[in-house]
This record gives C-alpha cells, sequence and structure tokens, in this order.
C-alpha cells in the first residue's frame, strides 16, 4: 500500500502545473451559482486532471524507468485509479463547497439534497467514463488515446440526437417515463447504479492490469 500512495503523490506532483485552471475553474463554478450546471465541471476537471500523469509519463519516458524499479505492474496500475478517485471525490466537493458559498454570495436558494445528488450522479458518471478511458491510456499511451478519451462522452449524446430524431420515438416522453421510474424505485436504483459503477471500476482495473503487465516498452 505504502508504494501504491508513492505513485499517488507522484501524480498529485505533475498536476501542479495545471493550478492555474483548477483556480479558473473554481471561478467559474463560484460565478455560475447553480447547481445542475455546476456539478459538470467535475467531469471536465476529472478528464483533465486523470490524463495529465499519463501525458507526462510518456513524455518523461516513465514507464520506461518503473520497469527497472522492484515494484510490480500492478501496484502502478492501482496506483493510478487510487489518483483518478481521490480527484473524482475532491472535484465534487470543491464544486458543491464552491456552488453552497456562491448561492449564500449571491443569496441564491441552495438545494443541499439536490445538490448532494447531482454530485453522487455524477461522481458515479465519472467513474463508468474513466473505465472506459483509463484501460485505453495504458494500452495505447497518451497520444493516440487523447482523442478517443472524448468517446464516452460523444457517444450517448450521438445515441440521444439519432433517437430524437426517429420519428416513432418520443424521447420526452421516454424520458420522463424512466424518471418516473426512477423516482418510483430509488432504493433499487441506487443499489443498481452503485452496483455497475463499482463493478465496472473492477472489470477495467483488472483489464488496465492485464495490458500493462503484456506491454514493452
Amino acid at each position: 500500500m505504502t508504494k501504491v500512495l508513492s505513485f499517488v503523490k507522484l501524480d498529485f506532483i505533475t498536476v501542479k502545473t495545471y493550478l492555474k485552471s483548477i483556480i479558473l475553474f473554481a471561478g467559474l463554478i463560484f460565478l455560475t451559482a447553480s447547481n445542475i450546471p455546476t456539478s459538470f465541471y467535475v467531469l471536465f476537471m476529472s478528464m483533465i486532471y486523470i490524463s495529465h500523469p499519463f501525458a507526462v509519463g510518456e513524455q518523461s519516458i516513465m514507464d520506461v524507468l518503473y520497469c527497472t524499479l522492484p515494484i510490480d505492474r500492478k501496484t502502478v496500475v492501482l496506483g493510478r485509479y487510487v489518483y483518478a478517485m481521490v480527484i473524482n471525490i475532491t472535484s465534487c466537493v470543491l464544486v458543491y463547497f464552491l456552488s453552497l458559498v456562491s448561492a449564500v454570495a449571491f443569496k441564491i436558494t441552495f438545494d443541499s439534497k439536490g445538490a448532494l445528488l447531482a454530485m453522487g450522479i455524477i461522481l458515479m458518471a465519472c467513474i463508468i467514463i474513466q473505465s472506459i478511458q483509463l484501460p485505453l491510456y495504458f494500452k495505447l499511451g497518451y497520444a493516440k488515446t487523447r482523442f478517443l478519451a472524448f468517446l464516452p462522452f460523444l457517444i450517448p449524446i450521438t445515441v440521444v440526437i439519432v433517437l430524437n430524431s426517429l420519428s416513432f420515438i418520443d424521447i420526452t416522453e421516454f424520458r420522463l417515463n424512466l424518471m418516473q421510474q426512477i423516482d418510483n424505485n430509488r432504493a433499487l436504483t441506487g443499489i443498481i447504479a452503485i452496483a455497475v459503477t463499482l463493478l465496472s471500476l473492477v472489470i477495467s482495473y483488472r483489464i488496465s492490469a492485464n495490458i500493462y503487465k503484456k506491454r514493452e516498452f
């Protein structure tokens, strides 16, 4: 575990170069003063910050160095996943806190339960999206994956646009019915969502560990 935490610390050191962007994000969140839109900043922050260690590692040929150290490659992979989870949780806490502060500053009603629910949904979305992205980074590297990393965002949007364009499908009615079903089965929906999120994370880690184990540098 000590070795894993050392890798997590190393990844956070590389993020220091993004300090200006973090401050910019914080300012945008504060000025927006709205629960739902600001929650999407988490997605962008997480996407940017989980990819940066891969970029730095590729430029500095860090993977070759890791291979010379007396550590298991699974340790490197696990450290990167722990780093991603810390980034996700930290981003959610930051967005929630700044949304609360901005609501108080601009005298806007702050729905704490709604904001927490939004953060929970966005956190699970981040984990699921990163479960797709991280194996790609380990397989292809940063340079080849930086554009493919957007696919998890684009595919759902494309599907919605296509379905919405089909005359025999009423996407609005479908969405309302889906929300009604979720509202009527909150506990079951929550359990299923958490289970799917954790399962995707575990499967993703195993795939990444297997890929990185066989990768040659």
